[in-house]
């Protein structure tokens, strides 16, 4: 499941039962979770029993936005989680959504800065799809931003795409060109930062340099080309 710790409880069990049985000392294991269903007592008994990463959905950094979503956390429960975790020597991954409903161009650019802010190992930024069955789809539908039903168009890595279209859903006041354009430089903000890529050389195999400098290159590339929209930090 996407929420390993939803019951403390049985999560507890479980991590014992790992110690207990010194499965720990073998496996080492990583999960997903949700920040309001952690503490530092089950972090702790977690970290002992071999899990060395946990992913996170905090989907935005603009806590309106947290909210309309009915997420149902806050963005200092998340920071304060991000760095129970960090203490505790467990890593951290993000998952961002880019153009959630009623999301402005500024409130991304702040979301690009609260997921530097975390100190996270690693941040996904994905374009918001309201895929149907979803309370986001029928909030999209509602105030008229759901663009088109093509099934071949929900895909949240549109801007990486050879193939461009519209993309299904795009906020008041905003326009796809934009939307993949924020998209790219979250990736090129996070990632193209000393600190992160001198932790990731250093923490590469050599089998995996490879995969990565096809990565940073895609990175550079999408960096260099002149923009269609000018971006900016924000602070």
């Amino acid at each position: 499941g996407d929420t390993l710790t939803y019951n403390k409880r049985k999560t507890m069990e479980l991590c014992e039962e790992i110690i207990k049985s010194k499965l720990h000392k073998k496996l080492a294991w990583v999960a997903s979770t949700r920040v309001n269903c952690v503490d530092e007592e089950l972090l702790r008994v977690m970290k002992e029993a071999g899990c060395w990463q946990l992913s996170f959905g905090v989907e935005s950094g603009v806590q309106r936005l947290v909210d309309h979503i009915n997420k149902k956390i806050s963005l200092e429960q998340v920071e304060r989680v991000f760095k129970m975790a960090h203490r505790i020597g467990i890593e951290t991954r993000a998952f961002f959504m880019l153009g959630l409903p009623t999301e402005s161009y500024e409130d991304s650019l702040q979301t690009i800065a609260f997921a530097k802010r975390l100190k996270t190992y690693w941040a996904q930024f994905t374009v918001t799809i309201p895929y149907p069955g979803t309370a986001l789809f029928e909030m999209a539908k509602k105030s008229g931003t759901l663009k088109s039903y093509n099934w071949e168009h929900y895909n949240s890595w549109s801007s990486w795409s050879d193939e461009q279209h519209e993309l299904v859903h795009v906020p008041e006041g905003r326009t796809s060109t934009e939307l993949l354009e924020t998209q790219k430089y979250a990736l090129r903000s996070f990632y193209l930062r000393p600190k992160i890529l001198f932790n990731r050389l250093k923490e590469l195999s050599w089998e995996n340099y490879s995969k990565m400098f096809t990565g940073l290159l895609v990175l550079l590339k999408s960096k260099f080309k002149r923009p269609a929209y000018k971006h900016r930090d924000f602070q």
